[in-house]
């Protein structure tokens, strides 16, 4: 067998991606028998090791997804009409465990009455979400430990007079700069891309930039005046229902 004549890389990390998945999937199915076997009177610690441990398996399965996707042709992103009520709900589910070893809840904002759908990739949006709500989780719960009642990170989803939609992420985290951010990212030497938030210098940083604009949007980050950012998506708004709304 060889080797020669392929992209080495992207064979190497679509490997990695695969072979990442099935021991995370293993570890999720034994933390379920594991509950299922302990006590009702079992100690709060154990309790908790065993929520950072599926916490832990969650933060890596969208490593995985990151890694997937940074792979894909951004033009052969097959876009679709993308419901965002669902999406937040499924966001939502996803970073339960989070939002509990944290205690920093997810606060989601969509218009009531009038669907919001947006022209995207539904498998990339989720991952890019996921990664950004992570990181603001985990910043808004540093930031306030000692004030239970400021612990939220607010998403909201709105239609725009111009016609696009817009997503916009709230958090009082350390801001940054997006254009550094993404150069420092790129360089192989800088172990702590941005000294703020290492973790907006992550792979979801640059699949970010690179995904959104492959969706016709376009991605920006505001540091708010009284501390905090604004991370905003803006993406084409689709004029058709999804196939779950057109049943419906």
């Amino acid at each position: 067998m060889s080797v020669e004549g392929v992209d080495f890389g992207s064979v190497a990390l679509t490997a990695a991606a695969r072979d990442l998945t099935a021991p995370l999937v293993l570890l999720r199915q034994l933390s379920f028998q594991l509950d299922g076997q302990l006590a009702t009177n079992e100690s709060p610690a154990t309790r908790q090791t065993l929520q950072n441990l599926r916490t832990a398996v969650g933060r890596t399965f969208n490593i995985a997804d990151q890694l997937r996707l940074a792979l894909t042709d951004e033009n052969n992103l097959v876009l679709e009409p993308v419901q965002l009520k669902g999406l937040c709900h499924e966001l939502n589910s996803e970073l339960k465990p989070l939002q509990r070893e944290l205690k920093c809840n997810l606060d989601f904002e969509l218009p009531r009455r009038q669907p919001v759908v947006a022209v995207g990739n539904y498998q990339a949006l989720k991952t890019i979400l996921n990664g950004f709500l992570s990181d603001a989780i985990r910043y808004e719960g540093q930031c306030h430990q000692q004030d239970a009642n400021r612990r939220i990170v607010r998403l909201r989803v709105a239609n725009r007079h111009s016609g696009d939609v817009a997503i916009e992420l709230h958090d009082d985290g350390p801001g940054i700069n997006l254009a550094r951010s993404l150069e420092a990212v790129m360089e192989p030497n800088n172990v702590n891309p941005t000294v703020a938030r290492p973790l907006m210098g992550s792979l979801n940083l640059l699949l970010a930039d690179r995904l959104i604009r492959a969706m016709n949007g376009r991605l920006t980050i505001h540091n708010r005046r009284r501390g905090g950012i604004t991370i905003e998506t803006i993406l084409p708004t689709s004029h058709q229902l999804t196939l779950l709304e057109a049943i419906r």
